[in-house]
């Protein structure tokens, strides 16, 4: 997701809150807001997800399947080795 896209989602995301302010409405009942709290879940369940789309780290599967572990697992415990390196 480029710069750009992410600036100009943050501004209607400000409009609309400006909008609801105006209008006397509680912004959490918008359907922005219900969208908004949507994402964030999404993202908060699934952080290989999150890593990939919003951060673009570029992750090898075996860091991505470790980040959604840890990120759904009560207990995770990581053993990691550099392999046969001298």
């Amino acid at each position: 997701m480029s710069t750009p896209n992410r600036f100009f989602r943050q501004k209607a995301v400000q409009q609309e809150l400006q909008l609801a302010k105006n209008a006397n409405l509680d912004w959490t009942q918008t359907d922005s807001a219900k969208n908004a709290k949507k994402w964030i879940t999404r993202y908060r369940r699934n952080w290989d997800i999150l890593a990939q789309e919003l951060f673009e780290w570029k992750l090898y599967p075996v860091q991505l399947f470790k980040l959604h572990m840890m990120g759904v697992a009560d207990c995770y415990w990581d053993v990691s080795t550099r392999g046969s390196a001298d």
